[in-house]
């Protein structure tokens, strides 16, 4: 029997769900963008659970993560100042 593969990360949970665009001016972007390519690459996940009362995530949005991390690293937007950057379910703001 294989158990669930469950992530526990206030921090996705948090800016995935609770913000629909994500501004953090203390962040550097790349370290940002480099969390979400580790999180949105770990396999087999059934469930994203975060704390302080949040009900957590489908995996799915992950798949959405993934192709963020992509374009904002090939059109080379992991840097402050190029504005807000929509994909579906979230945004984030450099």
């Amino acid at each position: 029997m294989m158990l669930p593969m469950v992530i526990y990360s206030q921090a996705i949970c948090f800016m995935l769900k609770h913000l629909s665009m994500l501004f953090y001016p203390s962040t550097n972007p790349v370290d940002l963008v480099n969390s979400l390519e580790k999180i949105s690459n770990i396999e087999n996940i059934n469930v994203i659970s975060g704390s302080h009362n949040t009900l957590g995530l489908h995996p799915k949005i992950l798949e959405e993560v993934k192709f963020a991390v992509k374009y904002l690293k090939e059109q080379k937007l992991t840097r402050f100042g190029t504005g807000i950057h929509k994909f579906k379910g979230f945004s984030i703001q450099f």
